[in-house]
């Protein structure tokens, strides 16, 4: 779904169409940053690259939309934030009807016993 006026996600300017996706670097979670570019409407998201090269760190699931264009900067990479990511094959993103997708990311091991359940 996209933002609505109100809903604190970033509104497209009918100039641009693009919205920039920025973490700073004492911000321990990212993901909501990088959800409110997404939830823009904005055509283009650019995800820039976070202070010293830090990972992108994200305290849930992110998802992507439709009819848009991520371009994640030189050095940007996503990582599963310890202990949010508990059960096995638990997605770090998500995209429905998407032509091209490519990104870097990486995801911690399950962090749960051999059964698959949460240790």
């Amino acid at each position: 779904r996209c933002a609505r006026d109100g809903d604190g996600g970033r509104r497209c300017n009918a100039t641009g169409g693009v919205a920039v996706a920025s973490c700073p670097a004492a911000t321990p979670d990212c993901r909501s940053l990088l959800q409110a570019a997404l939830d823009s409407c904005c055509s283009r998201v650019v995800v820039q690259s976070r202070p010293g090269g830090e990972p992108w760190v994200l305290q849930g699931n992110v998802d992507f939309r439709s009819h848009q264009t991520v371009a994640f900067d030189k050095g940007v990479e996503l990582q599963a934030a310890k202990g949010f990511f508990k059960s096995k094959g638990a997605p770090l993103t998500t995209a429905f009807n998407v032509t091209a997708y490519s990104h870097s990311k990486q995801e911690r091991k399950c962090e749960c016993n051999n059964q698959g359940k949460v240790a």
